[in-house]
């Protein structure tokens, strides 16, 4: 065991210029990654979003119908009534 650590420890002091660049290089890859993943990713390919046919209930679109049209008769009622004039 202390046989190997001595050999990687001799390795490393020997090429810690390349290791050195080899480890800043894994570190801008990773960050290369994370930044496309979370940034790019979401702001310039969109996923494409799949709309759904859009239904009207027959039923509630007759009950709406028929609710405005009571509203409707009930101003023309109101409008078309004829008051005594107070002031004759």
């Amino acid at each position: 065991m202390k046989k190997t650590l001595k050999q990687i420890n001799k390795f490393l002091e020997n090429n810690w210029q390349k290791w050195t660049i080899l480890v800043i290089l894994g570190i801008v890859i990773y960050i290369l990654i994370i930044f496309y993943s979370l940034v790019y990713k979401p702001v310039y390919k969109p996923e494409v979003i799949t709309s759904e046919k859009l239904e009207i209930k027959t039923q509630v679109y007759e009950d709406i119908m028929s609710f405005h049209e009571q509203k409707q008769e009930n101003i023309d009622q109101i409008i078309s009534k004829k008051y005594l004039d107070i002031f004759k």
